[in-house]
C-alpha cells in the first residue's frame, strides 16, 4: 500500500516539475524564440482530443473552455490548421510543408464532441476529423459504452470494496480507497487488452455483474454520438474516421480479428454517411498496440493514412500509416491556473519539451561512439552441463541472437569444463562459472557480489534465469547490481518444487518484470501455484533446427541401421529422454510388453541417461524385453537415430515443459505418441500429427503403438504433417525472431521511462 501512494506522489512531483518547466518556457519568451529560430523542414503537429469535460473516466478529458482557449491560441498565433487528409498528401508527396501546420482530431465518439465543439467548429470553419469506434455510437439507443469507460464507471461508483478477477487469470483488487480505484482501473483497462472481442465483452459484463453496476446508467447511455448527430456534424463539413468496432488493441488480437475489427467500423460508416472513410486510428495508439500486420491491412483496406499516438512532427516522407498525434489532456483543472494550461499547450505545440525527451533517449539508446545501442543480456542458469533440453535452448538463443542489436553473456552456479561450455566460449560469449552447489551458504554470499560485479563489467541491461537457484539468488543479486530488467524463463511445470521453494519463488517474484512460459500450461500451472499475473507472462515456444534433421541420407541410415543390428523389416519404436522418475520409464517399458504378442519383429532404441537407467536396463536384461530394447545412452547426434524409428514416444507424468525431444521428433517426420502432460498436447495435434494419452496408462500406450503398426499409411501422413507443423509453429528462427522482439519491446519501454513491471508492455503471446 504505500508503495502505491509513494508511486502517485512520484508522479505528482512529476507533474508539477513539467508544469513549472512549460510556465518558465513559455513566459520567458522562449518558446517565442524556438518559434523565430526555427531551421529545417517543417513538420506537420497533429493533435488528438478525446472528451471535452470537465471530468472524465481516463483522465483523457479536456475541459470546453481550455479546448476554446487552444483554438484561439492556434488562430491568433496564425497556425496553419489543415484536414488529415490534406496532411496525408504533403507527407506522402514529399514537398515542403507550410510553417507551423497543424491538424485537430478526436478520438471515440463523445457526444461532447457534438455539444461543445461543433459550435466552435462552424464560427471558425475548422477542418476536424472524429475517428468513431462504431459500437459505441448511439449508446443511448442500445450501443454499448466503450469498455475503458464502462469499467472506469463501474469501479468508481460501486459500493463493492473489492474486485476479484481470480477467474479470469488476474487478480483482487481492493477498492477501499479512491487511489486504489483508480489503481484498479488503469490495470483492469491495460489487462484487458489481452482479450479477443468476444471475451472483452463477456469480461465487461461480468465485471459490470460483480460491482453491481447497471449497463443501462444514465451516465453511460447519453456518453457517445448517436447517427443522426453523426449526420449532422457531416453536413457541417465535420470528416469521419474509423476507429474499429469495440476498440480493441489490434496487435493482441489476431490479424483475421483486426480486419474484422477494422473494416466493420468503416463499412458502418460509410452506410450511414454515404461516403467512403478513407482515414484510420490505431485504438490505444501506442507503438506497442499496432503491429506490421495492423499496419499492412489498414494500407490494403484502402485507407488514405493513419495514426498513432506518439508526440513529434511528421515529416515529408514519414510513413503515412503511422502518423504520430499529441494527446491533449487537462493537466490543471482550476481556472484559477488557467495560465498553467495556457502555458503547457504553447510549449508542446512549438515541441520545446519533445526536444529534450528525445535527446535522452538519443543519449539512452545510442553509445559512446553514436551508434544504436546493443541490448546486453546475461543467460543465469543452475547447471550448464550436456545433454539438457533447457541448456541447449540457452545456448540457441546466446549463439543466435542478431550480433548487431545484442550481446549475450552466461553465468552458471555449476559448469562442466570441457563440454557445452568450451562451445559457448569459442563464440566469444563471457561466461561466469559461480561453482557454488548451495545458496544457503556463507560461500554463497561472496559468490553473488562476484556476479554483481560481472554484471556491472558487462553493463548489463536484462537478466533472464533459468530455474530455482537463479530465479531466486540470481535475481537479488540481479537488483543489487541494478539491473533495470530482469525475466524468469519457466521450463516446466514446477511439479518437483517443495513448499520452501514455492514460497520463496513467490516473494522473488515480485522483482522479476516479465515471465517466459515455454508453453501455454507452464503458464497455467505458474500462475495458479506463484500467483504471477497473467498480464507479467508471456509464451514462446521452444524452436527446433530443421535443417539438421533433414540430411539423412540413405546409405547413412542403412550402414546405422546395420550396426545397430536392425533387420530393414523390423518395426522400430523409439524415446530419448533423461532417465528420471518423471520421465515415467517404468510405463514405457510396460506399454511395450503390451505389444510383444502382436507386433513380433519389435525393436525398441532408448537414447538417454541419468540417475534410474541402470535400474532399467537390469530390468529389460531380465525379462521378455531382452532381445527387443537397445540401450544406446546419451547420443548428441539424435538426427541419425530418428530416422531409424517408425514411431516415437515419450511419456512423462509430472513437471514436463515443451520437450525438445518431441520437437526434434516431429522435425524428423516422426509420428509421435506422447501423455498429456505439460506442454505435449501444444506441439502434437491429437490423431493428425501423433496420439495423445493419458499419463500413467501402459495399456493405452499400448493401443496406441498397435493403431500405427496397423496402419502404415496412416502413420507416414502423421509423420510428413509433424514434419509440416513444426516448419510453421516450432522452427528456430521463429523462436529466435520471438525473443528478439521480446527483448527489444520490453527495453525500449525501458529507455521511454514506463516501468517493464507494468501490464500491458508485451503481448500476452508472442507465437503465431
Amino acid at each position: 500500500m504505500t508503495s502505491i501512494y509513494l508511486r502517485r506522489f512520484a508522479d505528482f512531483l512529476k507533474s508539477v516539475v513539467r508544469q513549472i518547466a512549460c510556465v518558465v518556457i513559455h513566459y520567458s519568451g522562449i518558446t517565442r524564440i524556438c518559434e523565430l529560430l526555427k531551421r529545417g523542414p517543417s513538420g506537420i503537429r497533429i493533435l488528438a482530443y478525446h472528451d471535452i469535460a470537465d471530468k472524465g473516466y481516463l483522465n483523457l478529458q479536456v475541459s470546453e473552455k481550455t479546448f476554446a482557449m487552444h483554438v484561439q491560441y492556434l488562430l491568433k498565433n496564425n497556425y496553419n490548421i489543415i484536414s488529415l487528409e490534406e496532411a496525408a498528401d504533403l507527407l506522402r508527396s514529399g514537398g515542403e510543408i507550410p510553417k507551423k501546420t497543424v491538424v485537430i482530431t478526436f478520438d471515440d465518439g463523445y457526444k461532447s464532441i457534438y455539444q461543445s465543439v461543433l459550435p466552435i467548429v462552424k464560427e471558425y470553419g475548422l477542418p476536424i476529423t472524429v475517428f468513431l469506434s462504431t459500437g459505441s455510437v448511439g449508446s443511448s439507443n442500445g450501443g454499448i459504452p466503450l469498455f475503458v469507460d464502462a469499467v472506469a464507471y463501474a469501479i468508481r461508483k460501486t459500493a463493492k470494496n473489492e474486485l476479484d478477477l481470480s477467474t479470469w487469470n488476474y487478480k483482487r483488487f481492493s477498492l477501499k480507497t479512491a487511489l486504489l480505484r483508480e489503481l484498479a482501473v488503469k490495470q483492469v483497462n491495460e489487462y484487458s487488452k489481452n482479450f479477443a472481442p468476444a471475451e472483452r465483452r463477456n469480461l465487461l459484463h461480468f465485471i459490470l455483474g460483480q460491482l453491481d453496476i447497471d449497463i443501462e446508467a444514465d451516465e453511460l447511455k447519453n456518453k457517445m454520438l448517436s447517427w443522426d448527430e453523426i449526420k449532422e456534424m457531416d453536413s457541417a463539413g465535420v470528416s469521419f474516421g474509423a476507429h474499429t468496432h469495440t476498440h480493441p488493441s489490434l496487435s493482441r488480437i489476431t490479424l483475421k480479428e483486426a480486419r474484422d475489427e477494422i473494416m466493420l467500423s468503416k463499412s458502418l460508416i460509410e452506410k450511414h454517411l454515404g461516403k467512403e472513410v478513407t482515414t484510420f486510428a490505431y485504438p490505444y495508439g501506442s507503438v506497442r498496440d499496432v503491429s506490421d500486420g495492423v499496419r499492412d491491412i489498414v494500407e490494403q483496406e484502402g485507407f488514405k493514412c493513419a495514426c498513432v499516438l506518439k508526440d513529434g512532427f511528421n515529416l515529408p516522407g514519414d510513413d503515412v500509416y503511422m502518423m504520430k498525434r499529441a494527446c491533449i489532456t487537462n493537466q490543471v483543472n482550476s481556472d484559477l491556473l488557467g495560465f498553467v494550461s495556457k502555458a503547457e499547450f504553447s510549449v508542446q505545440m512549438t515541441g520545446v519539451l519533445n526536444f529534450i525527451y528525445n535527446i535522452r533517449e538519443r543519449m539512452l539508446s545510442r553509445g559512446s561512439k553514436g551508434t544504436r545501442k546493443k541490448i546486453n543480456i546475461l543467460y543465469i542458469i543452475d547447471q550448464f552441463k550436456a545433454g539438457g533440453g533447457t541448456e541447449r535452448h540457452l545456448v540457441r538463443l546466446a549463439t543466435m541472437l542478431d550480433r548487431e542489436r545484442f550481446n549475450t553473456a552466461i553465468s552458471c552456479f555449476e559448469g562442466a569444463p570441457g563440454t557445452i561450455l568450451d562451445d559457448i566460449l569459442k563464440h566469444g560469449i563471457p561466461v561466469e562459472d559461480l561453482n557454488l552447489s548451495r545458496i544457503y551458504s556463507y560461500r554463497a554470499l561472496a559468490r553473488g557480489f562476484r556476479l554483481a560485479r560481472f554484471i556491472r563489467r558487462h553493463g548489463i541491461d536484462i537478466v533472464q534465469t533459468f530455474h530455482f537457484k537463479s530465479d531466486t539468488f540470481g535475481v537479488f543479486f540481479s537488483r543489487l547490481a541494478g539491473v533495470p530488467i530482469v525475466v524468469s524463463s519457466r521450463r516446466d511445470t514446477g511439479d518437483l518444487k517443495k513448499p520452501r521453494q514455492i514460497l520463496l519463488n513467490r516473494i522473488m517474484n515480485r522483482f522479476i518484470d516479465r515471465f517466459i512460459m515455454v508453453c501455454n500450461a507452464v503458464g497455467t500451472k505458474v500462475r495458479e501455484c506463484e500467483g504471477v499475473p497473467a498480464h507479467k507472462t508471456v509464451t514462446i515456444y521452444n524452436g527446433v533446427d530443421l535443417k539438421r534433421f533433414s540430411g539423412a541420407s540413405a546409405r547413412d541410415v542403412e550402414l546405422l541401421r546395420r550396426q545397430l543390428g536392425l533387420d530393414d523389416s523390423d518395426f522400430v519404436v523409439g524415446i530419448s529422454a533423461i532417465f528420471r522418475p518423471e520421465k515415467a520409464y517404468h510405463v514405457f517399458f510396460k506399454g511395450i510388453e503390451g505389444v510383444l504378442s502382436t507386433i513380433k519383429n519389435l525393436k525398441v532404441l532408448v537414447l538417454g541417461f541419468g540417475p534410474t537407467k541402470d535400474h532399467f536396463v537390469s530390468y529389460c536384461r531380465k525379462g521378455p524385453l531382452r532381445e527387443v530394447v537397445k540401450f544406446q545412452g546419451f547420443v548428441e547426434d539424435v538426427e541419425r537415430f530418428l530416422p531409424l524409428m517408425d514411431v516415437f514416444c515419450l511419456v512423462p507424468n509430472k513437471n514436463e515443459g515443451f520437450s525438445n525431444a518431441i520437437l526434434e521428433a516431429m522435425a524428423a517426420g516422426r509420428p509421435v505418441i506422447a501423455s498429456d502432460v505439460g506442454g505435449n498436447a501444444e506441439a502434437v495435434v491429437h490423431n493428425e500429427t501423433g496420439i495423445i494419452i493419458p499419463p500413467d496408462d501402459p495399456a493405452a500406450l499400448s493401443r496406441a503403438i498397435l493403431e500405427l503398426y496397423n496402419n502404415p499409411e496412416k502413420r507416414l501422413q502423421m509423420g510428413q504433417k509433424a514434419r509440416e507443423r513444426a516448419a510453421e509453429s516450432f522452427s528456430i528462427e521463429k523462436m529466435i525472431r520471438e525473443h528478439e522482439s521480446f527483448y527489444e519491446t520490453l527495453y525500449s519501454e525501458y529507455i521511454s521511462g514506463k516501468s517493464a513491471s507494468e501490464p500491458g508492455v508485451v503481448r500476452r503471446r508472442m507465437t503465431g
